[in-house]
């Protein structure tokens, strides 16, 4: 919460990535970052699907802002991971 914080103090938009499975395992699915409204939030579930049809709800978010859906791809013969943001 400390970065929090400080980013809030100094006026720095930020955004959390994460995924159900992480904030499960972290902090667990009972717990709700009071900050979920002003932290737009960027899942990784790599199904290959750009949409956000498999999200589910957690750590206060409603909907996500972006998802990533596949890692570790190729493209231009570089390394990229593709996201969707509506």
């Amino acid at each position: 919460m400390i970065i929090i914080n400080q980013q809030r103090a100094i006026g720095f938009k930020a955004g959390i990535y994460t995924n159900y499975n992480n904030w499960d395992q972290i902090f667990g699915l009972d717990y709700t970052f009071k900050y979920a409204d002003e932290y737009p939030l960027w899942y990784a579930h790599y199904d290959s699907w750009d949409s956000f049809g498999d999200f589910t709800p957690f750590g206060g978010w409603s909907r996500p802002t972006m998802k990533q859906y596949n890692g570790d791809m190729t493209a231009c013969s570089h390394d990229v991971d593709y996201n969707y943001k509506p």
